[in-house]
């Protein structure tokens, strides 16, 4: 057994290498999934036993699926990514919010304190947004 998959080994490490290439992009995550299916030949001792070609082709099909898995993987990994981005940029966000409805409420309590008149033309100006001529105009002002 040892002696079969040192041969198979030495004889389609490459080739499978160049093969993972084509889907992935990058040598070392080629090579990564290769050894993966390599090591799972290891344990699969019938295979080793097997014709040349039926063992090429189990390697051909193994490299494919695993290349297509660490492609998925990497697809969730992106997504994963994406959404805590997202929840970071929501959570920067909402304490944005919560900061500008704390400095509004703090904003309402020193007008609540300035005299009645005072108090309706900061509400006028700030929270209807009436020009200055649209507030004389409704209070009789000049």
């Amino acid at each position: 057994m040892d002696t079969n998959f040192n041969t198979c080994f030495r004889t389609y490490y490459q080739t499978m290498c160049h093969f993972a290439y084509g889907y992935l992009k990058d040598s070392l995550k080629a090579e990564d999934v290769v050894q993966l299916v390599f090591v799972k030949i290891i344990d699969n001792s019938e295979l080793l036993g097997a014709s040349e070609e039926l063992v090429k082709n189990y390697l051909y099909k193994a490299v494919r699926n695993a290349c297509l898995n660490e492609i998925k993987l990497g697809e969730i990994h992106q997504t994963i990514l994406s959404r805590i981005q997202q929840d970071k940029l929501n959570e920067d966000n909402l304490i944005f919010h919560i900061i500008r409805s704390e400095i509004y409420q703090e904003i309402m309590k020193a007008v609540k304190e300035l005299p009645p008149r005072c108090q309706h033309v900061f509400e006028l100006a700030f929270i209807d947004q009436k020009t200055n001529e649209e507030i004389a105009e409704e209070l009789h002002l000049s």
